[in-house]
Formats: C-alpha cells, structure tokens, sequence
C-alpha cells in the first residue's frame, strides 16, 4: 500500500542519495544492508580504509597549502635577533653579580 500526501511520494519509494551509490574513493557500489562509511558529511565510503586514505590525503593536501602559503611569507630577522640579545643579556647580568 502506498500512502501519498499532496504531491510527495511515500516513504518505500524514497531514493537514496547518489552519493551514497559509489564508495567515493574506490567507487565500489555500496550495498543495501552493509555499513557506509561517512566523512564531511556527503561523502561515503566502503570501508574504515577508503575512508582513512581520504582523510589522509585532505590532511596532506591542507598541509601542502599551508606551506606554500607560509614559504611566500618573508621571514621577519627582528624576532632572531631580539631572542639573542635578550639571552645574551640575562647572561650577562648573571656572571655581574658575582
């Protein structure tokens, strides 16, 4: 029997999400019943494995933009050069007092 309520369907004819279809990384068709594994939200996976290669790979491309981010940062030499002077300094004051 089934039951519709203005212009939806029932519930026994929703579809599942196209995303939900295919392991996002390996492309697997993921199957009625077995576990699916999630990641971002819209992302589905086969397995823990597939699931932790993706995570992986998002943490190592963040990481490469970071970097290149950082490397086109020049490097300030105001910060080196007071660290040094301030130690050399608290050196200094130690051996005075003697």
């Amino acid at each position: 029997m089934e039951i519709k309520v203005g212009n939806f369907a029932s519930v026994s004819s929703v579809q599942t999400p196209t995303f939900l279809d295919h392991c996002f990384l390996c492309k697997q068709k993921l199957l009625p019943g077995k576990d699916i594994y999630m990641y971002k939200g819209d992302k589905g996976f086969c397995s823990v494995e597939c699931r932790g290669r993706q995570i992986f790979m998002d943490e190592e491309e963040n990481l490469y933009k970071n970097n290149c981010s950082l490397s086109s940062m020049k490097p300030s030499s105001s910060s080196s050069s007071s660290s040094s002077s301030s130690s050399g300094s608290r050196h200094r004051k130690g051996t005075a007092g003697n």
